[in-house]
């Protein structure tokens, strides 16, 4: 039987884009894709332009939550599918490829718990492409890897656990540490995934996001190993910054 893919899509009126979150899933050429709606109880038409889509979609639920993460969690226990991903209702998917070669990816390799790409970050008047190829261990906790950017094992969830409710902005983030420090198999895909809404909730408070961001790195190291260890790091890019820079001059 073909993998089947389940993206999870976590929506409050969202009438202004997720057309074109919809469209993007619906366009992919891997067909065996369980698509969840998460509504948060939209009164903007977000419901209506959903409904045209009842053709392809596995599931919509539609009733207040406890906020992103909660509705976030109540799509991780409607998922059937062997790999999981959250797709935003802001975001789209690169191309119609997308999930074909993701699913080929984890074929290859079935001891791949986590699989990360590359994401598209979109401004309000440019773009800029990120890759992740560089995100290990030993830099996770000095670094940021877009959601957008990651597929997990749906065993994976019940191994360490949903989303961290008690973050309002960095329970993704938190999530993600747990994964990498569990010691579960991660694996780089050198591949475009998503263009990802740069100016999203995340920029609305940018100190509460700092602040939580610190606090689920400070769970898995002491106060001064992570201030020694993101002085070294910083250094460390400094120092292969101005070494590129220097060898390009030589060429």
């Amino acid at each position: 039987m073909a993998m089947s893919v389940c993206i999870i899509t976590v929506c409050l009126n969202s009438a202004k884009t997720i057309r074109k979150t919809l469209d993007s899933v619906k366009s992919q050429t891997w067909k065996n894709i369980d698509h969840i709606i998460i509504d948060g109880g939209s009164t903007d038409g977000t419901l209506g332009i959903i409904k045209d889509y009842e053709d392809s979609l596995g599931c919509l639920v539609s009733e207040p939550d406890n906020g992103l993460y909660d509705a976030m969690n109540k799509g991780i226990s409607r998922a059937t599918g062997e790999v999981v991903y959250f797709l935003n209702s802001d975001d789209i998917l690169c191309t119609p490829e997308v999930i074909s070669d993701v699913v080929h990816a984890f074929q290859f390799d079935p001891k791949t718990d986590l699989l990360y790409g590359n994401v598209i970050y979109k401004y309000q008047n440019r773009q800029e492409r990120r890759s992740f190829k560089h995100i290990s261990k030993k830099n996770i906790l000095f670094e940021n890897l877009c959601h957008q950017a990651v597929f997990a094992r749906r065993r994976l969830f019940e191994k360490v656990g949903g989303f961290d409710t008690d973050y309002k902005i960095a329970a993704d983030y938190d999530w993600i540490l747990r994964v990498f420090f569990s010691g579960l198999v991660v694996r780089y895909l050198d591949r475009d995934i998503a263009y990802f809404n740069a100016e999203g909730r995340h920029r609305d408070d940018i100190g509460l996001s700092e602040k939580e961001r610190l606090a689920t790195k400070l769970r898995h190291i002491g106060w001064l190993a992570y201030k020694y260890g993101e002085v070294i790091y910083r250094m460390g890019r400094k120092y292969r910054r101005l070494a590129s820079r220097h060898n390009k001059r030589e060429r």
